[in-house]
């Protein structure tokens, strides 16, 4: 049985721009450790497409 990864919306966003979740963590300001732990339950709608955003934003001007 396959189970369904928590904020599965931030790991998605993260794969598919290349954006490394140590490299997501740095960008929020905080260690890898917290957004792991973070990771580990569903965060409000609103906090992963703030953090999907910051993915999104990061990877155009990373290609720019």
């Amino acid at each position: 049985m396959t189970e369904k990864k928590c904020c599965q919306k931030i790991r998605n966003a993260s794969k598919e721009y290349r954006v490394p979740l140590w490299k997501v963590a740095d960008l929020m300001g905080v260690s890898y450790e917290t957004i792991m732990r973070r990771l580990r339950h569903e965060l409000p709608e609103a906090e992963q497409d703030r953090i999907v955003k910051l993915i999104t934003d990061y990877a155009k001007g990373a290609q720019s």
